[in-house]
């Protein structure tokens, strides 16, 4: 799915475990990059990345901010390397300067899925109406999103839990389904194009009326054509299931789904 992030000015108050350590940025210098850190970005624009002051924050001391307008500014600690931990951060929005125009034009256009704008408390989705289905699963993420973090933020556990299971057999794997259906397509395509459009070639190139004056009866012909035709296709069915069942696990026993 296609991602619009909507961010320019972010007021980033890190508070960055690593290893049990907690990342300072009491001794840094206001108005330039953290020292042991890289300011990087990816996508177009230019990141900038400064220590300043802020009473605000959790340690009531300095944080680390970004200024700059780019698509994805990264921020890494230098010499770090995690393994099975986790890095919290916590930070704090100040502006945004993308055009939510634009946006909103992008997903007309079908450039993206959704647009998403907070307000307040409330999480907006944008989207169109062209594409019903991409749109009710986007929504139905979205809500589901936004009903996790209600009950994440109520501090309860949740009353109601959901598990989907699927009502055929476990035992039953994806070439039981698949078969079915190629050998009916297999038929198909063999019929139409081994025995009919053979056929019609004959009409058309005048070789079935040079075959009426040969002594076996138009039927008898007609007849060993579509004979080949069955023949080919019940070897190339026999091929098909061996390999079926010799390199993808399919099983003849039973009935085979009808779809």
């Amino acid at each position: 799915m296609k991602r619009l992030i909507t961010a320019a000015a972010i007021l980033c108050m890190m508070e960055a475990y690593a290893m049990a350590d907690k990342a300072s940025f009491v001794n840094d210098t206001v108005g330039a990059t953290p020292k042991g850190w890289t300011a990087t970005m990816t996508g177009p624009g230019q990141s900038k990345w400064t220590v300043e002051e802020d009473s605000t924050a959790p340690s009531k001391s300095k944080v680390v901010k970004q200024s700059g307008r780019a698509a994805y500014p990264l921020l890494l600690k230098n010499g770090t390397s995690v393994t099975d931990g986790f890095v919290e951060v916590q930070f704090k929005a100040v502006s945004g300067t993308e055009d939510r125009a634009a946006a909103l034009a992008k997903v007309r256009k079908g450039d993206a899925d959704v647009a998403v704008e907070m307000q307040g408390k409330t999480l907006v989705a944008h989207y169109t109406q062209t594409d019903q289905v991409q749109a009710a699963i986007t929504q139905g993420m979205l809500r589901a999103f936004v009903d996790g973090a209600n009950v994440e933020a109520s501090g309860r556990p949740p009353v109601f839990d959901f598990r989907a299971e699927r009502v055929e057999d476990s035992s039953l794997q994806v070439i039981q389904f698949v078969t079915p259906g190629l050998l009916g397509w297999a038929v198909a395509m063999s019929a139409a194009f081994g025995a009919a459009a053979t056929l019609q070639g004959w009409r058309q190139s005048k070789l079935l009326r040079r075959l009426q004056l040969s002594p076996v009866s138009t039927n008898t012909l007609v007849g060993a054509r579509v004979s080949v035709t069955v023949g080919v296709a019940l070897t190339q069915m026999a091929i098909f299931l061996g390999l079926g069942v010799a390199a993808f696990g399919l099983r003849l026993t039973g009935a085979w789904p009808v779809r």
